[in-house]
């Protein structure tokens, strides 16, 4: 995890569903009774640059997000894929190129506070109850986006082709 400025984030996103919990974060997430997380395994910090860092530093843990149930509402949501999206579970094999809304099946979700839902990959959702969470505790660097607001675009393809 690379540091920019004077604190070390409490969360870092890693490739997929993978994330870097500070230990306020893990003990800040279970006494207010959130669910969602999967298995927390403690890492071993290596080196830290700026060595200034280092005395802060409580300890971090591994964990990567679960698929909670909650599923993409295809009828509302926005999916710009480079093939046919086949499969429910992770969209298929066609890679996503944009995603210009995002909407969950309200039916389909069981109440957790964070999950990748079915039918995308590496797309964490997290409640208002997160948000909530990182304002009351302090935590750095856990930003979320409103879903009605969430897009991704980075080719800028045509909203017309290829949706899900």
């Amino acid at each position: 995890m690379l540091v920019r400025g004077r604190r070390v984030g409490d969360i870092a996103f890693g490739s997929g569903s993978d994330l870097l919990l500070s230990q306020a974060f893990v003990d800040a997430w279970y006494s207010d009774g959130l669910r969602g997380l999967g298995t927390v395994d403690p890492v071993q910090i290596e080196t830290v640059q700026p060595q200034a860092l280092a005395e802060s530093l409580s300890g971090f843990h591994h964990m990567v997000a679960q698929r909670e149930g909650a599923a993409i509402d295809p009828e509302e949501s926005h999916i710009v894929r480079s093939g046919a999206s086949e499969c429910g579970l992770c969209g298929g094999a066609g890679l996503v190129e944009a995603i210009l809304r995002i909407r969950i099946s309200e039916d389909s979700w069981k109440g957790a506070d964070l999950f990748v839902p079915w039918g995308l990959h590496g797309i964490i959702v997290a409640t208002e109850r997160v948000a909530d969470l990182a304002l009351k505790y302090d935590l750095a660097n856990v930003t979320t986006t409103p879903v009605e607001e969430y897009r991704w675009n980075p080719l800028r393809r045509e909203a017309n082709r290829g949706v899900s």
